[in-house]
């Protein structure tokens, strides 16, 4: 039963991802007026489908990367996309910093430099990228994993994290009062 419920997630998985994606894009590209004129639709789409494609695709993505042999697992071991998983949460944290205070003035001198719009936006978007990179990787070996080094002293045991149940604390809250 396993084996044959794999192989049906193995040949709809490249298919899943790539329909959210046309989906996703579809949706960007040409539903965008037709959801500004009717809010109600707007607000199915924008605050609940399209987190439902999303979620999808990407579950759809993840199952494709874990098939041996596929281009989508080649692509995932790649050693740049390795590196970046490594420095990725000072990259989620930096990176609004970095473009907060960067991605104006770049494109302001860029565009007086060129005057070209598009050269100026993709530079200063290329600049803030290695920028947020630089500044992750500096965060972790000067931070981060200084306190990744402390993990072995908390215990994740499940009989640490089991805290009771809700009606436990009320229990203990009544007898302590």
């Amino acid at each position: 039963y396993r084996s044959s419920r794999w192989r049906q997630v193995r040949e709809i998985a490249p298919w899943g991802f790539l329909s959210a994606a046309v989906v996703t894009v579809a949706s960007i590209l040409w539903l965008r007026p037709f959801l500004a004129r009717y809010p109600l639709y707007s607000a199915l789409w924008g605050n609940g489908l399209s987190y439902t494609v999303l979620a999808l695709g990407f579950a759809c993505l993840i199952a494709w990367s874990l098939q041996e042999g596929t281009v989508c697992a080649w692509i995932f071991q790649r050693g740049w996309l390795r590196f970046l998983g490594k420095y990725s949460y000072g990259l989620y944290v930096l990176h609004v910093l970095v473009l907060s205070e960067l991605v104006q003035p770049l494109r302001r001198m860029l565009l007086g430099a060129t005057h070209n719009k598009a050269f100026a936006v993709v530079g200063a978007g290329l600049i803030c990228i290695g920028t947020s990179i630089v500044a992750a990787y500096a965060s972790y070996h000067l931070y981060e994993k200084h306190f990744l080094k402390l993990k072995h002293r908390f215990d994740y045991s499940r009989r640490a994290l089991n805290h009771g149940s809700p009606d436990d604390a009320f229990t203990r809250s009544a007898r302590v009062g």
